[in-house]
């Protein structure tokens, strides 16, 4: 998990490889291979968090909803905290801002819903384009 400094306004990478993160499905490369085998070196698709701790609770906001979500918000757990109602659950995000349109930063969307996270009101903020698109999508 990730600690963040009190009082201010920090940006932390939780991941740096492209849509597919590390190893990659299907691939036998030399690399792939190797986090197949030993998966500390696996890696997670970009994804930034903000995080506002000059709030309480802090203010968190992801950019980009990856396929790595669910592990991308445990290494935030500490400064996420305990759901208010479901204390052996995380707090959501207070918001996630989507790039763009591809698997890789759009698939973790559907880890929220309610066979999953079950967020509430969770607002997400993209292009009007990739808005209605999503809005479209059941």
């Amino acid at each position: 998990m990730l600690s963040f400094p009190p009082n201010q306004v920090t940006a932390a990478i939780l991941g740096i490889m492209q849509d597919g993160g590390l190893p990659h499905i299907g691939c036998r490369c030399d690399r792939c291979a190797a986090a197949y085998e030993d998966l500390r070196q696996t890696e997670y698709a970009a994804c930034l968090a903000l995080v506002d701790t000059r709030q309480t609770p802090p203010l968190v906001y992801l950019i980009d909803a990856t396929p790595d979500i669910k592990f991308q918000l445990d290494l935030l757990a500490d400064v996420l905290g305990a759901h208010p109602q479901r204390p052996y659950r995380l707090r959501q995000p207070d918001g996630i801002f989507l790039t763009h349109g591809h698997m890789g930063h759009t698939a973790g969307l559907a880890q929220l819903g309610p066979e999953a996270m079950a967020v509430e009101g969770l607002r997400i903020f993209a292009a009007s384009d990739l808005n209605n698109l999503l809005l479209a999508t059941p």
